[in-house]
């Protein structure tokens, strides 16, 4: 923790001023300097001149403050001097000025409730970053411009898991296996066995759970629910996302399912069920992550062990890896997709990019974490992390 805490003190003093939010630029390679600044040699006899040497100032200027650049260092002058009782020699070249650094910004979005909180889960909208603070029962909502924060619900038991979509967000209470939508004091839906998983349609309609062997639909409007899948046998559903006609979600023992919602009455999924309305995309996952799916850019993201997939669910179904983490032993602990990258960050604290594609390229790391990453998320513009109870960002590629 002390080690950690120094680690975080010296990012944050890499800026313009300690204290505050500060915009970090790191130089991916400095640019060469020029030679050293020689002078003429020494001739008491007035024989030969030596050759001036050419003066050396340039390079890349130190890390800047909030949102700046590094600069560019200076060229040199190229001056030379006569050496003692000697002729002038000849001026050496002129160091060429060094080439500014390409930056990589990282900023402390938010630092949550310090000395309270002890996890964060994270939703995020066009306009705003929401967050469940469990430990200290807080529900709040960071507006992305500026993180100025709105509190929505306080003083509530252990709120953990969360979905926001059309000005409202939906988060669980773990203790008390209960829905609330923002800050109502009564629950939208209660007497839940358990939940393991949250998702909610685009328009922010219906709002989707998985507990014990179901996943159920809830229509806000109407006020009512609906079996969206069963799981037979073992299997429990955990993490559900919707991705078109079909909701899919993983299922502890090492099963990942896509069941079809736009038929009547529910789908049946299980080891020993056939039919069209379940599709089995995996089975025998050993290392599935069970409390993270992702549906982005027409697939269904999911992580085992140290590899992360996508899956395409529709008239065809296609399963091909797309990223793996900096080291084949680190499992996956976070990830989220964005702009034809995947972002992913692993048990040992690296935080890295991947371009998406059938042969996917190298992965450029973006930056090490002293703590494992909880939660990833990410739009167009910026992806979001915690580390513990601080919420970092960096612009997406």
């Amino acid at each position: 923790m002390e080690r950690a805490a120094r680690w975080l003190m010296a990012l944050a003093c890499m800026g313009a001023a300690c204290g505050g939010r500060s915009l970090l630029e790191t130089s991916d390679a400095a640019a060469a300097g020029g030679g050293s600044d020689a002078r003429g040699g020494a001739s008491p006899l007035g024989g030969a001149p030596s050759a001036g040497g050419s003066s050396a100032h340039g390079g890349v200027g130190n890390v800047s403050g909030a949102g700046a650049r590094p600069s560019a260092g200076a060229a040199g002058s190229g001056e030379a001097e006569a050496g003692e009782g000697g002729v002038a020699g000849e001026a050496g070249v002129a160091a060429a000025a060094g080439a500014a650094g390409e930056a990589s910004e990282i900023e402390l979005f938010a630092s949550i409730d310090p000395g309270v909180c002890t996890r964060l889960h994270l939703a995020l909208t066009s306009d705003a970053l929401y967050y469940t603070d469990s430990a200290a029962g807080t529900v709040a909502r960071l507006t992305l411009a500026n993180a100025a924060r709105t509190t929505i619900a306080e003083k509530r038991q252990s709120p953990t898991l969360l979905e926001a979509r059309a000005g409202s967000v939906y988060w669980l209470s773990d203790v008390e296996n209960a829905i609330y939508r923002d800050g109502e004091a009564k629950p939208l839906i209660s007497a839940i066995t358990a939940v393991y998983g949250l998702t909610l349609d685009e328009p922010g309609q219906t709002l989707y759970y998985s507990t014990e062997t179901s996943v159920y639909g809830y229509l806000i409007g109407a006020g009512s629910r609906f079996p969206a899948a069963i799981e037979y046998g073992k299997a429990r559903p955990t993490a559900v996302v919707l991705s078109g006609t079909h909701l899919v979600f993983t299922a502890d023992p090492w099963v990942l399912e896509a069941a079809r919602i736009d038929t009547a009455g529910p789908a049946y999924c299980g080891e020993n069920v056939s039919g069209y309305q379940c599709v089995r995309l995996g089975f025998g996952l050993v290392g599935l992550q069970y409390d993270h799916l992702v549906s982005a850019e027409g697939k269904v993201y999911w992580a085992q062990n140290a590899s992360l997939y996508a899956s395409e669910v529709g008239a065809t179904i296609a399963t091909q890896e797309v990223a793996t983490t900096n080291a084949s032993s680190n499992h996956i602990s976070a990830f989220a997709i964005a702009n034809g990258t995947a972002y992913t960050s692993d048990e040992d604290g690296y935080l890295q990019a991947t371009p998406l594609g059938s042969d996917h390229g190298a992965a450029r790391v973006i930056t090490r974490t002293p703590t494992i990453v909880d939660e990833l998320v990410a739009d167009s513009h910026y992806l979001y992390w915690t580390q513990r109870c601080e919420i970092w960002r960096t612009p997406v590629q």
